[in-house]
């Protein structure tokens, strides 16, 4: 358990002796620091990768909520719930995840019942504010139209629109059909709108721009990596959707041992889950808890900021949200957050320490720190034993001990990226769009006709072939004569006056049409002299 090996490797970095058995204490430690702090209790963090822990940090989450503010109020939105929306897409597959069942104690294997196909399933859902949502697109594996007609498309959810991608992935062309088949469909007529999105390509394609700045529908783009925090479908729509998913599944198959979930029982078990997870106040509860409806640039709590300070390498010109409603921290503790990260930003964190106090991490750390030192004695040697008290050397030491390297920037990545939210109907982004879209079209220009000059450069290598093979064969025993034919066409050769390109195979020295050889032959050797040429009888 880390909280034992914790305090173990403070007494070692700080030289101190312990009573604690191969240098960490035991299960009785533990047991008696929940009795000593009863508030603490045993969480399973959230796998989180770097870049998402990195992404949440004070400065791009005020930046986005200012801007979220003033487009609100340019669009007049504050009290509009049913203007706010939020679409994203999630996957699903045939094959579920297993309910829990009650099992006798001990048991080894418990098996669950699941589908043979792994088959995905991609669904686009949107919502508002105020809890309404539309009809979902669901996207299946498939090339073709004909793809869908192995699916009980008539038993999924009302309106859906269904369609096919060889993956079954959401991509530039079905972003576009979403938006004006789904969307623009159902959204109402009333103007203007926002539509909250992610940074998703197939949300940023210049088609859905522009039609989205025709209808005044204004679409703004969260920060990258951040949609676990600031998106609400993410936040309170999508867990609860899938967790119906996985009990209707688990409820059909158990019903009867003949029964799987494929392609016709699929879009019947969709529609229940749909309907238990999509509801009004889930999605409602989404927006209020990302801070959208009704708006509260406090809504993400500090403790969400610090595994970012981990990763400071410059002071920050907005180091905190300022949030007039929460109180100073008056409880006595170490403060550790003054001197986590860097020196280069050390005064600057230091100075916000009041913003991030009262955080159940930190106080587990200083409570850790206060317990562990309460029961370790340091010592010079062995014929002097100090007793312990929370002394300025200890709490210089122990910010030794938590202090985190500097990090180095990364010259790889020095490429300019998008790390902020945009306003993805503005001109400045739809101008940008279009330039980009402008060089692409050159570069597939200038693809095109490289690969065109290339095609006339080989065709002119055969000619030569041809004729240097022609002219080598009339010096030589197999020369070409009027009785000659092709070898597969059985047209005769007609000496001066044929234009048609002829070549000998090198093994049998019969002579054939270049246009008459088969095709998966490899013609290498017809464009290449040093080559030999053999026919389809020899070409294995």
């Amino acid at each position: 358990m880390y909280l034992c090996v914790f305090p173990g490797q403070i007494a070692r970095k700080l030289h101190l002796r312990t009573p604690f058995k191969k240098g960490r204490p035991g299960r009785e430690w533990f047991q008696g620091l929940k009795r000593r702090h009863p508030e603490f209790v045993l969480r399973r963090p959230e796998p989180t990768s770097l870049v998402r822990l990195r992404a949440v940090n004070p400065v791009i989450i005020n930046n986005y909520f200012q801007a979220l503010d003033e487009t609100l109020s340019a669009l007049g939105l504050h009290e509009k719930p049913d203007f706010i929306w939020n679409a994203d897409e999630s996957g699903f597959q045939l094959q579920h995840q297993p309910q829990m069942v009650c099992a006798r104690k001990g048991a080894k294997a418990i098996p669950g019942r699941t589908a043979m196909s792994k088959e995905s399933i991609s669904v686009m859902v949107c919502g508002n504010a105020a809890g309404n949502k539309l009809p979902p697109m669901v996207v299946i594996r498939g090339k073709t139209s004909k793809s869908l007609n192995s699916w009980a498309v008539a038993a999924g959810p009302q309106n859906a629109l269904w369609t096919y991608q060889d993956k079954a992935w959401m991509t530039n062309d079905l972003g576009e059909e979403w938006f004006s088949r789904v969307f623009l469909q159902h959204c109402g007529p009333e103007r203007p709108q926002l539509l909250i999105l992610d940074g998703h390509s197939s949300h940023q394609t210049l088609g859905l721009l522009e039609r989205a700045k025709e209808e005044n529908i204004h679409i703004l783009a969260l920060p990258p990596h951040t949609t676990h925090c600031l998106q609400p479908l993410d936040k309170c729509m999508f867990g609860p959707l899938k967790a119906a998913y996985n009990e209707a599944c688990t409820t059909y198959m158990s019903a009867d041992p003949n029964r799987i979930v494929n392609k016709a029982s699929w879009p019947g078990l969709f529609v229940e889950a749909y309907e238990k997870g999509v509801t009004t106040a889930n999605i409602s509860s989404g927006f209020r808890a990302c801070g959208i409806y009704p708006f509260c640039p406090t809504a993400i709590g500090n403790e969400a900021f610090l595994p970012s300070l981990a990763t400071e390498s410059a002071a920050p010109s907005v180091s905190t949200i300022d949030r007039p409603d929460q109180e100073p921290s008056t409880s006595t503790q170490i403060s550790l957050s003054g001197n986590v990260s860097n020196p280069s930003v050390g005064q600057e964190l230091s100075d916000n320490t009041s913003s991030h106090g009262n955080l159940e991490v930190q106080e587990m750390e200083c409570s850790l720190v206060q317990d562990c030192t309460h029961i370790i004695e340091p010592y010079q040697d062995d014929s002097v034993i100090f007793n312990l008290s929370l002394s300025s050397s200890i709490d210089q030491s122990v910010n030794e001990v938590f202090r985190f390297p500097t990090p180095e920037p990364n010259r790889q990545t020095e490429k300019k990226r998008e790390t902020s939210h945009r306003l993805l109907t503005s001109d400045k982004v739809i101008t940008q769009k279009r330039i980009k879209e402008e060089e692409k079209k050159k570069k597939e220009k200038a693809k095109e006709e490289r690969t065109k000059k290339r095609e006339e450069r080989l065709k002119g290598k055969v000619t030569k072939k041809i004729v240097r093979n022609r002219k080598t064969k009339q010096n030589s025993s197999s020369t070409m004569t009027n009785a000659n034919t092709c070898s597969l066409c059985l047209a005769p050769y007609l000496g001066d006056n044929d234009e048609s390109m002829w070549v000998e195979c090198s093994l049998c020295k019969e002579w054939m049409h270049v246009h008459c050889i088969p095709l998966g032959i490899n013609l290498e050797g017809i464009s290449n002299v040093d080559i030999p040429f053999y026919c389809h009888k020899h070409a294995s």
